[in-house]
């Protein structure tokens, strides 16, 4: 179990990580 919530915690960082690259894209189109 302890296993699987480490994982958990590893797949929601990852998401967030993709959410805020998605964002500075998305400033970055803004901004041309």
């Amino acid at each position: 179990m302890k296993a699987q919530g480490t994982a958990n915690s590893a797949h929601l960082g990852n998401i967030h990580g993709m959410e805020n690259e998605l964002m500075t894209l998305m400033r970055a189109s803004e901004t041309c």
